[in-house]
């Protein structure tokens, strides 16, 4: 989790494969699932999607417990795959038809990212309503407010965007809940990019740089090819550079 939250993709795979094996020595089949899908989620919003595929793929294999099921369906459909995504939410459903929090926050997580890859944000949004309530709880762990703030974004309603992002910079604490979760503290440096995105399409150039810059503090030692790290050292330079102090207008 602390590979991937600073971009470190590569080794985030190599220690969550050695810590399925640890957990699969042990009999712990449903925590090694867990621990897949964590990485399937995560290369996911990072833009690895062959990686994300083949993770939940083992993920799959592992378990189809809640926490496996939930997570894996989520990354594909971040992945745009509304077959195997379609085919998983039904499986949510008939499998764990009580649970409140897949009818509340998965399950629609999983519609308003699909919506999001066919380039419908506003039904994104509608079906992102009903996690309002329980996003800042540590199982949706502010995943909703994050696909809201991409489907604002895609309208250009920059303004509503920012305070989605904004909402999961200040709540840190639900992203370190006191069960693990693989999926939660990793999205915290991704609001950044938002966030420096929002402000950008709102003519904010230094409010986007000091965004940027941020997200690009957190990410110093990232994977230069991860496609996530790549577009947002290549937007914050092409920021325009700040006028010197004191110099006159053209």
């Amino acid at each position: 989790v602390t590979a991937a939250y600073a971009g470190r993709l590569r080794e985030a795979r190599e220690l969550t494969t050695r810590a399925i094996e640890l957990a699969r020595d042990r009999g712990l089949e449903e925590a090694a699932g867990v621990y897949a899908a964590g990485n399937s989620l995560w290369q996911a919003t990072h833009g690895n999607c062959r990686e994300s595929e083949q993770a939940a793929a083992r993920t799959l294999a592992l378990s189809r417990g809640r926490s496996p099921l939930s997570r894996s369906a989520l990354a594909v459909a971040i992945c745009g795959d509304s077959i195997l995504a379609g085919r998983l939410a039904v499986e949510m459903i008939r499998r764990f038809p009580h649970d409140s929090f897949f009818k509340a926050a998965w399950l629609p997580m999983v519609h308003a990212a699909l919506a999001l890859h066919r380039g419908d944000p506003a039904l994104a949004v509608e079906r992102l309503k009903s996690a309002e309530p329980v996003e800042l709880g540590t199982d949706a762990a502010l995943w909703p407010a994050y696909l809201r703030g991409l489907a604002y974004l895609s309208q250009r309603a920059e303004a509503k965007a920012r305070l989605e992002f904004q909402k999961i910079l200040d709540n840190k604490g639900v992203l370190v809940p006191k069960d693990f979760n693989p999926a939660a503290m990793t999205l915290y440096p991704l609001p950044y990019l938002g966030t420096a995105r929002a402000f950008a399409g709102g003519g904010d150039e230094d409010a986007s740089r000091a965004a940027y810059e941020a997200l690009l503090t957190l990410w110093q030692d990232a994977d230069s090819d991860v496609p996530v790290v790549r577009a947002a050292r290549r937007e914050y330079r092409q920021l325009s550079v700040p006028r010197a102090a004191g110099s006159k207008k053209p």
